[in-house]
């Protein structure tokens, strides 16, 4: 059996969308992260946030050019947060 080790990753991103993070990015970031194994955290301002539950994204109520630090531990931690500031530089628009 192969020994997985955990990771920790920690980067910070800027909200690109006119309208903040609202309802839409909220679905499509929890749709991304749910895929993966790590734990994901979102942190703005006072707020920490659960990545991979929506009502959890509900909560950051980040405005246009916030920013936001995500920090995700795990096997696949360096990947979920790749995959979010694709997301994020995207503004949230996947190809699907």
């Amino acid at each position: 059996m192969m020994n997985m080790e955990s990771k920790k990753v920690r980067r910070s991103f800027i909200i690109l969308n006119e309208r903040g993070f609202h309802s839409r990015p909220a679905s499509k970031l929890r749709e991304c992260l749910v895929s993966f194994k790590s734990k994901v955290f979102l942190y703005y301002r006072d707020a920490k946030v659960d990545g991979k539950c929506f009502l959890s994204l509900m909560q950051l109520q980040a405005p246009l050019g916030a920013e936001i630090e995500i920090r995700a531990e795990g096997v696949d931690a360096e990947e979920a947060v790749e995959a979010t500031i694709e997301l994020v530089k995207k503004k949230f628009k996947t190809d699907y």
